[in-house]
């Protein structure tokens, strides 16, 4: 399975790309819950553009590609200052880290599944 690398300006998640080269809406619903925008930068460009979406939902990778180039940012556009899992108190960072941590471990061990990850001892 291939990746792309995705900064909420707190952290940078691998997201998984889905087997028709899309990233699924609602997983980067589920992992980034107060981003508004899904942008791209190539090369250190001076601009940010908006990833598109198909007629799905789903994210299309710039240009055809989900480039080791570019940067993709998770963001808030409601708050210029504040990116879409950034928080200015240590409460509710801590719930950010648990809804992130939690819908990761739905991701990796999804309840279907019927696959537990194991604990150690």
């Amino acid at each position: 399975m291939s990746y792309v690398r995705i900064d909420n300006g707190e952290l940078i998640i691998r997201v998984p790309i889905e087997s028709d080269g899309t990233i699924s809406s609602d997983t980067f619903n589920q992992l980034f819950p107060n981003a508004t925008v899904f942008l791209f930068r190539i090369n250190r460009s001076n601009y940010w553009a908006v990833v598109e979406k198909d007629d799905n939902g789903n994210f299309l990778a710039p240009n055809g590609i989900w480039s080791d180039n570019a940067v993709y940012k998770a963001y808030d556009a409601r708050s210029p200052r504040q990116r879409s899992s950034q928080s200015s108190s240590s409460s509710s960072s801590s719930i950010t880290w648990n809804h992130f941590l939690s819908t990761l471990g739905n991701l990796l061990w999804p309840p279907s599944s019927g696959r537990t990850p194991k604990k150690n001892q």
